[in-house]
């Protein structure tokens, strides 16, 4: 049990199983958002450029912080994260010097004056966080384990777990599961 959970913990984007989600999914229809901006990532570098992607199409302003040690939850540099929420006053201060200029970045990013301005910025520390390949994925389309009540129907015999789509259970269209019999 352990080493299936640890296996799904583990799971990025080092490498997709092609998915026919036409077949698994019948009535699935792909949509080509075509004003979605384009952000080049290296290979298997695919997160940052995808978040990037979909949230600047949907028109949602974002924070570049993501691709910093600004958190204590980033499992890569988790002391950094800490120094940088605490102000100092715990963690360590990074001494790596691309992560040093991330956080530099990301000060220029929010001292900017406008959009243009931020979006340079962003691609900046995007193509810096991606060169660097500072988190490596290295198991990718494991099984997921699937647990629900067994009143509950319509829920797939098996899952894959993955980066995009398959890392989110409602890829597996969990609008069409429901209760044996009708009541939660």
């Amino acid at each position: 049990m352990w080493v299936a959970l640890a296996a799904c913990l583990l799971s990025a984007c080092s490498f997709n199983p092609p998915l026919d989600l036409a077949a698994m999914f019948p009535g699935y229809s792909p949509v080509l958002l075509a004003p979605v901006p384009f952000y080049p990532q290296r290979e298997y570098q695919c997160g940052p450029a995808a978040l990037a992607s979909v949230l600047g199409a949907a028109g949602v302003s974002t924070s570049p912080a993501a691709l910093a040690p600004t958190g204590d939850e980033e499992l890569q540099w988790p002391m950094w994260g800490v120094h940088y929420v605490t102000r100092g006053e715990k963690g360590s201060e990074p001494d790596l010097a691309p992560v040093q200029e991330l956080l530099r970045l990301l000060k220029d990013w929010r001292r900017a004056p406008d959009r243009e301005s931020r979006a340079l910025v962003w691609h900046k520390m995007l193509k810096l966080y991606t060169d660097e390949v500072f988190t490596i994925g290295i198991l990718n389309g494991t099984l997921a384990p699937i647990v629900a009540n067994a009143r509950i129907k319509n829920i797939p015999e098996s899952a894959f777990y993955g980066f995009d789509p398959t890392c989110y259970f409602g890829v597996y269209r969990a609008d069409t599961f429901f209760y044996e019999d009708g009541a939660a």
